[in-house]
């Protein structure tokens, strides 16, 4: 499967990060917590509140597309940093799988982050283990619709909509980071060793 890397083009005003959704299966593999007053909580209750990872760095997500078939799309951390940057602090855009939009206030971005150190404040969600680079947001819930699906884990991550250009990536890396090539590899080598 081809692999490519998201390049932002920062004079093209058309590429930027356009919204952001709440879905069910986040392709970064990366599901939200919610929290309380307290800190890493999973449960949840009256803050109505979800913190999550967006975009990680180098972490291959699998997309189809009519032209090109199956293939990964992954952001380096400039990819990450520039798609941020491209909302120009602007994440009003938010909507349920990628197609219901949220509105009059039912749920809205309050903060949206970049880890720059291991000491960063993702680690008081339980999200320590994302590397630098992994761009975050904090996401308001006000709709009581919208929090039960959180609640019954119906909706358990975050995925970006954007705009951008696409670079293929040489196959090496693609093999690395993709559990599915690696185990197509493996099962060619064996093959190999039995004939």
């Amino acid at each position: 499967m081809k692999t490519y890397r998201i390049k932002i083009d920062k004079t093209n005003k058309k590429h930027k990060l356009s919204a952001i959704s709440l879905v069910n299966d986040p392709a970064s593999k990366e599901v939200f917590n919610a929290f309380s007053k307290q800190k890493s909580v999973k449960t949840i209750d009256e803050k109505m509140q979800m913190v999550g990872a967006i975009l990680v760095p180098n972490s291959p997500m699998e997309r189809f597309d009519e032209n090109i078939g199956a293939y990964n799309v992954v952001f380096d951390e400039q990819s990450i940093e520039d798609a941020v940057h491209s909302a120009r602090g602007d994440f009003s855009g938010l909507n349920i799988e990628h197609s219901l939009g949220v509105e009059n206030g039912e749920a809205y971005v309050t903060e949206v982050w970049i880890k720059e150190s291991e000491n960063d404040k993702s680690s008081n969600y339980d999200m320590e283990h994302l590397p630098i680079g992994t761009a975050f947001a904090r996401i308001q819930v006000k709709d009581e619709s919208i929090w039960n699906s959180v609640k019954e884990r119906e909706i358990n991550g975050l995925s970006p909509e954007l705009v951008s250009d696409l670079e293929e990536v040489a196959q090496e890396f693609s093999a690395q980071n993709t559990e599915a090539e690696l185990l197509k590899q493996i099962i060619a080598l064996h093959k190999e060793l039995k004939d």
